[in-house]
């Protein structure tokens, strides 16, 4: 016994291989149909008989006999009155007129449209195919700017999926422009914005979204999402700038006690003599003693060493100890000249200008400093450059001293840090330091 099940089939899933496969079978069909028209003219232009000629045709309509009562006339290709059969209605002039015709472009860009949605519909394999096809759409400049909008903003959708939130940004500002109401074209961007950490921007567009739709869920949800990541962003910059606030008045205290320290030593400072190798300025410890950076120079050799921190109270002498070890003496003095107790050191005096007198003039505009030119103010400091530089000299440090107390003698000025000229004792190029003008040096 044999039972017949018979069951409503669907309309089955379209694959992408099927394009290839229905392609080839219209291909072949079409060339069919080329060969038979071919051999049909060709028979014509031999007199064949009509009957043959028929036959020919025949296969053009895969093998279905033609009506009894056909007419040739009536077939675009024996149409011998085009304009009687345009009068008659026949379908087959107006097609062929069609045929000849392109498309409008808003017929183009909703095709190249439904191409650009399959694709999407694959899936990711296929995401860069559907941005051609969306692209190709708004290429086609459809007449209808909501149609634009659209595909503009459907070309957003799958850059979204990309995650080339530039893109969706560029794309959902044309939808926009386009059509002002396109809701998608704000989620969308919104999402955008959103991952790109532009939250103000991000909320602008969900509230514009809102607007129009205020209903709307998914705009709501990124609404929502955004204003907890702003809340959070904002609370990690005023962290942020609290800590930052926090150190430079720290700072300030420091700067401020570093001075007050300066001061009341009697410790007189000036303008920066020389360059700062490594940016260290002078600190203050918990007990209220100064370190300093010291320069150190040789000029016999044109070589210096920098000492980044050296206590108020250290002796000199001990810092030539250290800076001088007979074990390990400097590559620039292999005869090893220099040694502790075979050194001079020096400053020189009055080299820098003091803060505190460059404090006392003010120049508030182009206006004063013109008056001040004319009435030689200018010209008075310019002299009184002059005559401190000829008051400079070379003072001999006493090594035995602590350095707080050479910086207080007078007649030192601190050009931002202590340096001292160091060179061998009782030696030649002692004599030609001491016969150089400190300016000169």
């Amino acid at each position: 016994k044999i039972s017949l099940r018979r069951q409503r089939m669907g309309s089955l899933p379209i694959e992408p291989e099927d394009y290839a496969l229905n392609a080839n079978a219209l291909i072949e069909q079409q060339r069919r149909v080329l060969e038979a028209q071919h051999r049909a003219g060709e028979a014509a232009k031999a007199d064949v008989p009509e009957d043959e000629i028929l036959e020919a045709l025949c296969t053009m309509y895969k093998g279905k006999p033609l009506p009894e009562d056909w007419d040739p006339n009536s077939h675009p290709y024996f149409m011998t009155d085009v304009a009687a059969e345009e009068a008659k209605g026949n379908p087959m002039v107006e097609g062929f007129r069609a045929l000849a015709m392109p498309d409008p472009p808003e017929e183009i860009a909703e095709d190249f449209k439904k191409k650009g949605n399959d694709a999407l519909k694959r899936g990711p394999k296929y995401y860069r195919d559907a941005v051609e096809f969306y692209t190709q759409a708004i290429t086609a400049k459809s007449p209808i700017a909501k149609n634009n909008s659209v595909y503009y903003s459907n070309r957003a959708a799958v850059q979204l999926l990309r995650k080339n939130y530039g893109k969706v940004v560029e794309d959902t500002e044309e939808a926009l422009k386009l059509d002002d109401r396109n809701v998608k074209a704000y989620y969308r961007a919104a999402r955008a914005l959103s991952s790109l950490q532009k939250y103000n921007l991000c909320i602008e567009k969900c509230e514009a979204g809102l607007l129009i739709d205020p209903v709307n869920k998914d705009i709501k949800k990124e609404l929502a999402v955004a204003l907890a990541r702003k809340k959070d962003k904002d609370d990690a910059a005023k962290k942020i700038e609290a800590a930052n606030a926090k150190k430079l008045m720290e700072e300030s205290s420091k700067g401020r006690k570093v001075r007050d320290a300066i001061k009341e030593r009697g410790i007189v400072m000036g303008q920066v003599v020389f360059a700062n190798p490594t940016k260290a300025e002078p600190t203050i410890d918990k007990e209220g003693h100064i370190h300093w950076p010291v320069l150190a120079v040789y000029p016999e050799f044109a070589q210096s060493d920098f000492m980044a921190d050296v206590h108020e109270a250290a002796i000199l002498d001990d810092c030539l100890a250290l800076l001088f070890d007979p074990a390990n003496p400097p590559e620039w003095d292999p005869a090893g000249r220099y040694v502790q107790g075979n050194l001079s050191v020096y400053y020189a005096s009055e080299q820098s200008k003091p803060l505190e007198a460059q404090g006392k003039k003010k120049i508030d505009s182009d206006e004063d400093f013109i008056n001040s030119l004319l009435s030689g103010s200018d010209r008075k400091g310019v002299e009184d450059d002059y005559a401190r530089a000829a008051k400079s000299e070379w003072k001999k440090v006493d090594v035995t001293k602590p350095l707080v107390e050479i910086l207080q003698e007078e007649g030192h000025v601190v050009g931002g840090f202590p340096v001292f000229q160091i060179v061998e004792k009782d030696s030649v190029y002692e004599r030609h330091l001491l016969a150089s003008p400190p300016d000169k040096v």
